[in-house]
């Protein structure tokens, strides 16, 4: 009797079991199943999302880029058509043996002294023939010593920008010199109906550049700086600390970028470069973003991602519980009313019909055996009685 007992229990943990890895299995596959999904769909999202919004920074930092290199090209044609009006409308039309030119250079630099710091015509050997406003020499300033002269004697072009310095050739009453860039010419001046070669030199305000810049690097990521056709820094805003050696810059390099998009490395840095040409010039503007810095927006929402994914996964795991119980619970129900008939009670009235429309229909398809074999077990006592008392 023990035995038989234990087989019985036996066989109830079996079946248990069998039921529980049912539902085991329910939950497993459709949590299995709804997270990756839901990873799927969230790398997706998270992948477009980055990429579509790393691509609308560096579409932004390209009009910028596009807007500064129009002001600074507008602001460039007007020096030259400032260095124009004076060589074309003047130099030419003077012989310099009788004429003079200071007054019409007065004039232009009163025109357009918020952008100038000064105007000189120097002649071929250095000697100073007009200047405006001050037209005196200092001490010891030679003038064919300088860059601006050298890289006219050098090259023939129409135009030389120089890069930034600090224009203190000629006297100040006030003892005060101006950082400015200097745009140079080779010139001709009539002297009898003869020509000699001279340069005109037009000294732009360089704070006027340094503005622009500074407007463009005021907020947002990254930084904004220019440099000459060689790599010299004309503009960056880290300049004193790039001259001291405290910060370095890859401009060198840059100068060899041509107009584009670049990903570089430079000091461990992954950066976002974005080049421009100025016209005329040669000089370049440099846009620079380190890749840290258009990857710190997505840190929040790959922070929120996170969480929204682990309350997901939450409600996934127990909702798949909840749901796999619901599913087995009327096959747990219908298995322990099949235990009458394990105790040899054939009661078709204790099978259980509830649940889905197949469980429903197990239970009545098992209720008819039930009473099928309850009837045919009632039919051979009956004749078993009969044949022990066949009168």
């Amino acid at each position: 009797m023990k035995e038989w007992d234990v087989k019985r229990q036996f066989a109830r943990v079996k079946r248990a079991s069998k039921r529980r890895s049912i539902q085991l299995i329910i939950s497993l596959s459709f949590t299995i199943v709804s997270i990756l999904s839901m990873a799927f769909m969230t790398f997706a999202f998270y992948t477009n999302y980055t990429n579509t919004a790393k691509a609308t920074a560096i579409e932004n930092n390209i009009q910028v880029i596009d807007q500064i290199s129009w002001n600074l090209n507008s602001y460039l044609k007007n020096m030259m058509r400032i260095s124009d009006g004076m060589y074309y409308n003047v130099i030419k039309n003077l012989d310099l043996t009788s004429d003079s030119m200071n007054k019409e250079m007065d004039l232009l630099y009163e025109a357009n002294k918020d952008n100038l710091i000064s105007i000189a015509c120097i002649s071929q050997d250095g000697a100073l023939i007009s200047a405006a406003p001050i037209a005196t020499r200092k001490a010891g300033v030679d003038f064919t010593e300088q860059s601006w002269f050298t890289s006219n004697e050098e090259r023939m072009e129409n135009f030389h920008f120089s890069t930034p310095h600090v224009q203190n050739m000629f006297e100040s009453s006030n003892y005060r010199y101006y950082w400015v860039v200097s745009l140079s010419r080779s010139v001709d001046l009539n002297y009898m109906g003869y020509n000699r070669r001279g340069i005109l030199l037009v000294d732009m305000n360089y704070s006027a550049i340094e503005q622009m810049f500074s407007r463009v690097n005021e907020g947002g990521t990254g930084y904004v700086y220019l440099i000459d056709s060689e790599g010299e820094i004309i503009y960056h805003p880290k300049q004193k600390a790039i001259y001291t050696g405290l910060v370095e810059e890859n401009n060198l390099a840059a100068a060899n970028y041509d107009d584009g998009n670049y990903i570089e490395n430079f000091n461990g840095s992954k950066r976002s470069i974005i080049v421009k040409t100025v016209g005329y010039t040669g000089w370049k503007i440099v846009s620079v973003v380190p890749m840290k810095d258009l990857a710190a927006p997505f840190n929040q929402l790959r922070a929120y991602m996170m969480i929204i994914i682990t309350v997901t996964i939450f409600l996934i795991v127990f909702g798949n519980i909840f749901i796999s119980k619901i599913v087995t619970d009327p096959i747990r129900r219908l298995e322990e009313s099949l235990n009458y008939i394990d105790d040899g009670k054939f009661d078709e009235e204790k099978i259980y019909i509830g649940g889905s429309h197949e469980i429903r229909h197990l239970g009545r398809t098992i209720k008819s055996l039930v009473a099928q074999m309850h009837k045919l077990m009632e039919e051979r006592v009956k004749e078993q009685k009969e044949n022990v008392n066949p009168n």
